[in-house]
């Protein structure tokens, strides 16, 4: 893919009615059973939105949400980045811009935080939970260590207070009563190449329910020490 992609970082109450519409249709091409109001709704809990548009046409080739806010837990305050519904139109998925302008963003948004800082993100795909080692040096859960009792405690607190009694403590998985959007058939599984890859395997075994739209909870601190040599490129 030859055209570029841009980002704009905006609020989500200047959405106007037209842009709302281009992202549901997107959404649409790639995940099943969507329901505009359900749509509408996620965003609205949201602070910001992520376009991506092509240069040519400025079409919408992709976006992100984000919510930002302090979680306490044990005596302790953690700042949670809560990225919402993410998609990027299939020819862009090489781009980076989407990294560069998502860490970049949070740092700004961030700066100052006296408390760790942790993207928490939900995953009913094997490319989105993949995002975690290509960018961080650690993250959970992972196929090559436990998850810690004190950041296993922050996931958990952290989904009950999002999605209450739709996660399940005991897989780490959220199940929605109403609204689940899979993957469409495509962009379900990974090719039995991919297989290979321990990390894809890993999310595999352990969202064995992502074919209905099953979304594991994951977790990263977001900290120039945990970036991996890719997080750390997208950061300068």
């Amino acid at each position: 893919m030859s055209e570029k992609l841009y980002c704009q970082v905006v609020p989500v109450r200047s959405l106007q009615s037209h842009i709302l519409r281009e992202m549901f249709s997107l959404f649409c091409t790639y995940f099943t059973g969507a329901d505009v109001q359900n749509f509408l709704d996620d965003i609205s809990a949201k602070d910001r939105v992520f376009l991506f548009r092509d240069t040519h046409k400025q079409n919408i080739q992709g976006f992100s949400t984000l919510r930002i806010f302090e979680h306490r837990f044990q005596r302790q305050v953690a700042t949670i980045v809560y990225t919402g519904d993410t998609i990027i139109h299939k020819p862009y998925r090489n781009s980076l811009v989407f990294a560069k302008n998502w860490i970049g963003t949070v740092f700004k948004l961030t700066r100052g935080a006296t408390q760790p800082v942790y993207w928490f993100l939900l995953s009913s795909g094997f490319r989105t939970y993949r995002c975690f080692p290509v960018y961080f040096k650690q993250f959970y859960p992972a196929y090559n260590e436990a998850t810690p009792p004190s950041i296993s405690q922050l996931m958990h607190d952290v989904s009950k207070h999002l999605f209450g009694g739709q996660f399940n403590p005991e897989t780490g998985i959220v199940r929605f009563d109403k609204g689940n959007t899979p993957l469409i058939h495509g962009e379900r599984n990974p090719s039995l190449s991919r297989l290979n890859d321990p990390h894809i395997n890993f999310f595999m075994e352990h969202n064995p329910g992502h074919e209905q739209g099953d979304e594991l909870v994951c977790l990263a601190e977001v900290s120039p020490s945990n970036f991996s040599k890719a997080g750390k490129r997208v950061a300068q």
